[in-house]
């Protein structure tokens, strides 16, 4: 092969790298990106596609528990609530046979929820104690304990002193 051959051959080589370097560049690396991109995209979409009729095929039992919970939680009057919860809490300590020294009611606003906040103080035995708790988490209300704090009132431990904060939601139905 001569210098011209050769010289020819070196500069259509020359050419064709460049070519396809610059081919590269402008068609097959964006064209794969935007397929990948593509792809992911299709797979995003699939799975909100079935997380959506998941949903759907829970609607009906997502609307029962929803009104369940409407229908427990606390009233949106504020009069009304705190009475329901003092009256509930009242008669609770006296059928457990706990003595209630202070009730303190307070109202907390976060974001988007509504809730009485109560601290309770009182004085019994562990079982009246212990029966005091259980009819606040089995209350078909919308209570939760949020802080206990058990401490011994006498040298013999027989006697038991309570500092309970709990709080009940309000849930108030919106305008859809």
């Amino acid at each position: 092969m001569n210098q011209a051959q050769r010289r020819k051959w070196l500069t259509v080589a020359a050419v064709a790298l460049v070519g396809l370097y610059f081919a590269d560049r402008l068609l097959i690396t964006p064209l794969t990106d935007m397929a990948l991109r593509r792809n992911a995209r299709i797979a995003d979409l699939r799975e909100s596609v079935d997380d959506a009729r998941t949903l759907v095929g829970r609607a009906d039992a997502l609307e029962r528990r929803w009104d369940r919970m409407l229908a427990t939680s606390l009233p949106t009057n504020e009069a009304e609530a705190e009475g329901l919860v003092l009256g509930s809490v009242s008669a609770w300590a006296a059928e457990a046979g706990l003595q209630v020294t202070a009730l303190r009611p307070r109202w907390t606003d976060d974001a988007d929820v509504r809730t009485l906040e109560c601290r309770a103080t009182g004085f019994g035995t562990i079982g009246q104690t212990a029966a005091f708790v259980y009819a606040i988490e089995t209350s078909p209300l919308a209570l939760k304990i949020e802080e206990m704090t058990l401490a011994a009132a006498d040298d013999a431990g027989g006697r038991l002193s309570l500092d309970l904060r709990f709080t009940g939601l309000v849930l108030a139905e919106t305008a859809s």
